[in-house]
Parts: structure tokens; sequence; C-alpha cells
């Protein structure tokens, strides 16, 4: 398939992952070269076209809350709305707060949705030991920085 950066609204579908596709996910999340801990296929959403799974995403449940990760979409199609359905899907079925983790890069992505910079302190200690680590590891490797993010909700506009 070309790349194209025609959307894909019919033909796109977010759905439950099933305990048959484990083994899909940790290669989506491998290709992806996320973290590949705590993969396990009921808190995962998949977006298909035309029957074919094209990204992934999951809320991690930790003892008092729960963090986004594995969220990815096949190179072939980004910019068509994938990533956008997956983390409205994912999003109308979770109880805020959710954190996640992201390059720099990504930040913008997420604030659409409504998630915002967090400092630190404001990351609870589970996610904070693994966010240090991370960020100093990530950015040892790659020189990009690695931003907390946290959503409260739906934003509400007057």
């Amino acid at each position: 398939m070309s790349p194209t950066t025609e959307p894909l609204s019919a033909a796109l579908q977010v759905r439950q992952a099933r305990a048959d596709e484990q083994a899909l996910i940790r290669r989506l999340v491998a290709s992806a070269r996320l973290d590949p801990t705590n993969l396990h296929w009921q808190n995962f959403l998949l977006a298909e076209v035309n029957g074919e799974v094209v990204g992934c995403v999951q809320i991690r449940p930790y003892p008092g809350l729960r963090e986004l990760g594995s969220m990815m979409v096949r190179s072939s199609y980004r910019k068509r709305g994938v990533g956008g359905a997956l983390m409205h899907a994912i999003l109308d079925q979770s109880v805020p707060p959710i954190f996640l983790e992201c390059p720099a890069y990504r930040v913008s992505f997420y604030e659409r949705f409504g998630f915002r910079v967090v400092g630190v302190r404001e990351i609870p200690w589970v996610l904070r030991v693994k966010w240090i680590l991370g960020n100093t590891l990530v950015r040892w490797l790659t020189r990009v920085p690695i931003r907390a993010m946290r959503w409260d909700g739906p934003s509400v506009v007057d």
C-alpha cells in the first residue's frame, strides 16, 4: 500500500483486543520500540482497517492509578485519523486521572486530547521511578527528552 493522507473514517474500526491476539500485540509494540512490559490483551484496544490491525493502545493498571501506553500506528496509516480514533475510544472508557510518558516531540499530539505536561513531583511514585529510568536511558541513547503527562478528564468548553 502506498502512503497517503486520505482519511479512513468508513474503513476504520476500533475494538477490544481478543486473547488470540496477544502475540500480535507483542509484535506491534516491539515494532514501535515501545515499553514491552505489562502487555496484557485485556487492556488493549486495536484499530483495524479492512480486517488488518494497524494500531493499538492500552491502559496499564497500577495500584491506585492508570497509565496510557503502547500507543502505536503503523507508519503507512499515520496522519489518517487512526491515532485520534484510538485515543478517543480509550479515553471514552477511562476514568481520570490517566498518566503517560512520551518523547517531547509527541506532546502536541496528546495535548489535543486534554493531556498536560506535569513535573516530576506530580507523577505518582510508581511511574516516577519508571520515568526517571526511562528518561535517563532514552535521553542518553537518543538525546530526546521524555515528558510525563496527565489527563484529568474531558475539558469543559464554554
